[in-house]
């Protein structure tokens, strides 16, 4: 790509450069927010786009799928770009969100329903009636498309999901995420985001940066880390567990590892959307990381990634489970794939 074939790659300013929108849609928001980049020019079919990091190979690779082609890329401040996309998407990439709500009987839809209202108010989504007939999977196999980006229930064991989580079937993947809510909670002031070092947590992530809001949410970043598993990735050597407990949260920050770049990853995010955040760690299985940290402060809403098929005692879909059915907190289960 262009920036690989230069000593430095070219930094583009973009003070006084107006973008071409039909160009910038050439990106969709998720990736174009996510990796600060954005299609400015076009010529002999390549596409020029400027990125806050033209050496991020994830975002290289990311964009030329996008795209269909390697384009030319030139380097440029993330704020920046950012400001440009705004006025493109708007600030937050969340526009044409469907919320399905699966209404339950008596004094509590009331509750959820104004829940989704207020929901569908931050999240600009369009807010219909579920239809609860079914299990999850049959439900959503009559829709050819995914019938909703959010779902939203009322119980962990209501006649929808209930199945879903008694049969193991969370372990295949689910083309919406699920946010069951026993007790709603607003305002979002505090959202706890459990983060598990896996490519997935991307989306949940994604998830709370559209419904925390600048100055009005603080995100609570929970590193769950496997008791006895290695951290590294299989190239590097694993990093002792007592080395790890002695160490703490700084040594995870600072090691390379999948856990480690996650954390940084998302830390970044928050703060470029100027979202007050914390980092925090705690010991013993992953259930119990979760419960000490839900016990220890009140959050409105617990956001997390499933992910099928990856081990950590017991799948992370035996983790997500067993979070919808003691927690009584709003938990939002997230796609493995991003919207």
């Amino acid at each position: 790509m262009c920036a690989r074939t230069w000593p430095k790659p070219t930094h583009l300013s973009l003070d006084e450069l107006r973008a071409d929108p039909n160009l910038a849609r050439l990106l969709p928001p998720e990736v174009a927010y996510r990796f600060h980049a954005l299609p400015i020019a076009e010529q002999g079919g390549r596409i020029t786009v400027v990125m806050a990091d033209p050496e991020d190979d994830e975002a290289l690779s990311a964009i030329t799928s996008v795209l269909g082609g390697e384009p030319c890329v030139v380097q440029g401040d993330a704020k920046t770009i950012d400001a440009s996309l705004a006025r493109v998407w708007g600030r937050v990439p969340h526009d044409g969100i469907k919320l399905l709500v699966c209404t339950p009987g008596g004094p509590a839809a009331r509750k959820l329903e104004a829940y989704a209202q207020s929901l569908g108010e931050l999240l600009n989504a369009e807010v219909k009636d579920a239809g609860c007939t079914g299990g999850l999977e049959t439900w959503a196999r009559r829709h050819r498309e995914p019938p909703c980006d959010l779902l939203l229930v009322g119980e962990a064991d209501c006649a929808l999901i209930g199945p879903w989580l008694a049969t193991g079937a969370w372990q295949r993947e689910v083309p919406f995420a699920l946010l069951v809510a026993p007790k709603p909670r607003w305002p979002l002031a505090r959202i706890l985001l459990i983060v598990c070092g896996e490519e997935a947590d991307a989306a949940a992530a994604d998830w709370v940066l559209r419904l925390a809001r600048p100055g009005a949410s603080t995100v609570n970043v929970l590193a769950v880390v496997p008791p006895l598993a290695a951290l590294h990735e299989q190239r590097h050597a694993a990093l002792p567990g007592h080395a790890r407990d002695r160490q703490g949260l700084p040594a995870l920050l600072s090691a390379d590892t999948s856990l480690g770049h996650e954390l940084q990853e998302v830390a970044h995010r928050l703060e470029e959307q100027e979202i007050r955040s914390s980092l925090r760690m705690r010991q013993g299985p992953p259930e119990w990381q979760i419960r000490r940290e839900l016990a220890g402060e009140e959050h409105d809403l617990v956001v997390m990634a499933l992910q099928p098929g990856k081990d950590l005692q017991g799948g992370l879909g035996d983790l997500a489970a067993a979070l919808l059915r003691w927690s009584d907190r709003p938990t939002l289960i997230t796609r493995p794939v991003s919207l």
